[in-house]
């Protein structure tokens, strides 16, 4: 176990020991040991009729375990909100303690460009090939049918341009590529899945955060030429 997991681990018994529950703490910290809660693994963020809230759930050994069972007296004077908030954190990071524990079994692939002059690219299809490629890698399925609608498909381009801005997704501090749009609103236009948020460098998401401005600046550049 790394010095990551370790961390995780850690801030973990923290936040049971908040709410007085040493047995969710216990059940995770023995089943890391035994590589049960690695390697069975789908949790879900599901109500508890008892708490009031939602919790972190999971099927392990075909039974459905709680990850979260805060003692009624830690729970008093502390409003609801907060407590679930808590309980998604918990569940945030018993995900990223999973996804942390298979990059130790095996190396991510990067992802690869494929167009190393972007600026000289003017072939649409070239670059949206190129962008859907990258969409997959990160598996988001919402943003390219989005650069498509706000760039290609329309009849006016609502974004002007991209840049690649430090923000915070999942509560985890990130670059990404922020669309400016014509009514100077902005929006990320990159959700990378949380597992390789948990497993890749700040900076390797940052230089592929930077390939996708580049290449919808491109786009946009073609478009704005052909009207």
């Amino acid at each position: 176990m790394d010095d990551k997991m370790d961390s995780i681990i850690s801030k973990l018994k923290n936040i049971f020991l908040m709410y007085g529950d040493t047995t969710s703490f216990n059940i995770i910290n023995t089943w890391i040991i035994n590589e049960k809660v690695i390697n069975v693994w789908d949790i879900q963020f599901q109500n508890d009729e008892n708490l009031n809230i939602k919790v972190p759930v999971a099927v392990i050994d075909s039974k459905k375990i709680s990850f979260f069972k805060p003692a009624k007296m830690a729970m008093s004077g502390v409003p609801l909100p907060i407590i679930e908030e808590d309980s998604k954190k918990i569940m945030q990071l018993l995900n990223q303690l999973h996804y942390l524990s298979e990059k130790n079994g095996k190396q991510v692939r990067k992802f690869e460009p494929r167009i190393d002059d972007i600026d000289s690219t003017n072939s649409i299809n070239l670059i949206l090939d190129e962008l859907k490629r990258i969409y997959e890698y990160y598996n988001d399925k919402l943003d390219f049918p989005r650069i498509m609608g706000y760039i290609v498909n329309s009849p006016e381009l609502y974004i002007t341009h991209v840049n690649v801005e430090k923000t915070k997704l999942f509560d985890i501090s990130i670059y990404l590529p922020i669309g400016k749009f014509v009514d100077n609103d902005s929006e990320e236009l990159l959700t990378p899945d949380n597992s390789l948020i948990a497993i890749k460098s700040e900076g390797e998401i940052k230089n592929d955060s930077k390939y996708i401005a580049d290449l919808i600046n491109q786009l946009i550049n073609i478009m704005t030429k052909s009207e």
